[in-house]
This record gives C-alpha cells, structure tokens and sequence, in this order.
C-alpha cells in the first residue's frame, strides 16, 4: 500500500478528464501501484456522485485561484471557449501545462503557457469537411492581456524589464470592457470599441487608478 499511489490516483480522477472518463466507462483496468482492494475502493465509487465533487473543486479553483488575480482574461476565456467557468477549469486542469504551476498558481505561469498553446493551436481539416476555427479565433488578444495581467501583479519573465513592456493591443481597453461584460471588443487595436464599451468614471484596477481607456503603453 502506498499513499503517494493512491493520492495519485485521486488526483488523476479530479483533474484528468480521459482518466475519468474512460474510469467511468469501465475501459480504465487499474492504477498503477494500487493493490487489488485499493482499486476495489476505488471502483465502488459513484461516477455521479464524483463528478458533482469535480465540478465544485473546478468552481473553487476558478473562484480562488483564478478570477481574482486575472479577471479579465478568465472572464474572456470563457467567452472565447463556450463554457463556463467549472468546464473551463476542467479543460485547464487537464492539460499538460497545469502541471508547470506551482501550488495554486499564483504567478499564472500554468495559465499562461496553457492560453499561449491555445493561441499557437491551428486545427487541422478533416475529411470532407470545413476547417474548424482555432480555439481563440474570436480573440487572439488573450495571452497580451493575461501577460499584461501577469505584469501589474508582479509577475513576468526574468529576462523581461516591465518598464519597457510594450503591447500591440489597448490591453486597458480590453479590460474595462471585459470587466463591464461587453464582449468582445473588436479591431485590431480594439481601442475605439474600448472606449465606447467603457464606463466614463475611472476604475481603480491593480490597486491604482487607470484611465477608462487603459494606461498608454510604448
């Protein structure tokens, strides 16, 4: 008996969709250094009663680790993907890049590598029928937002000088609109649909106030 086995296979099943899934479907035979009446245990549980668990540990991720450190780029990335916010922590978790965080993520390097592969992705055509679009078609903003995100919390590469960060898009803009649920700003600088999706007062964001329109970058 093991316990860093059986907590792996825990975590497998919370955090690895085609583990659960193909668990689930009775086509997943055992885990691996789990005896005999180690994966009895485990396949008595209920796959309902687990997925209820799942999706409420994806909500707490989402809701602590995630959208209060980068708002506006969770935010987006469920508009981006269709779903909300439990399938989009589900689809994060996931991946091979959740396992770059450290603890719970707090400077969102896992984030950031899992939206830039996102953002990299280029579908291929089936047979027979239309290419589909990459997953980030509708905003390929996202992974300068997040960086920008990253930034003003202290956070970014150690060969990166934050003074002389320079971003393509008004990530400024993007916020306030995001913030105000007006999705998505459109353009390629996204400035003027910015402005007209901003409110007019001045929102603090970052611990210090920033003109609706976003901070002037160059």
């Amino acid at each position: 008996m093991s316990l860093e086995a059986q907590y792996r296979a825990v975590y497998e099943l919370l955090y690895k969709n085609w583990i659960r899934d193909a668990w689930g479907q009775a086509k997943f035979d055992r885990f691996t250094d789990l005896d005999d009446a180690e994966n009895e245990q485990i396949r008595a549980l209920s796959l309902s009663r687990l997925e209820a668990v799942v999706r409420l540990h994806a909500n707490d991720i989402g809701n602590n680790w995630y959208n209060p450190r980068f708002p506006a780029s969770w935010i987006a990335l469920q508009v981006a993907l269709d779903c909300d916010q439990a399938e989009l922590t589900k689809r994060l978790t996931d991946s091979d890049e959740f396992e770059l965080r450290e603890n719970d993520d707090a400077d969102g390097r896992a984030l950031a590598a899992w939206v830039q592969k996102l953002a990299d992705s280029k579908p291929r055509k089936p047979p027979g029928k239309p290419k589909p679009q990459p997953p980030l078609h509708r905003a390929p903003w996202l992974p300068e937002l997040l960086r920008y995100e990253r930034l003003i919390r202290g956070h970014w590469p150690d060969a990166t000088n934050p003074r002389l960060e320079t971003f393509e898009w008004d990530v400024g803009g993007l916020i306030d609109a995001l913030l105000d649920k007006q999705l998505f700003p459109r353009g390629r600088k996204a400035r003027a649909a910015a402005h007209a999706a901003a409110p007019r007062p001045r929102r603090r964001y970052g611990g210090r106030a920033e003109p609706r329109s976003g901070p002037r970058h160059g």
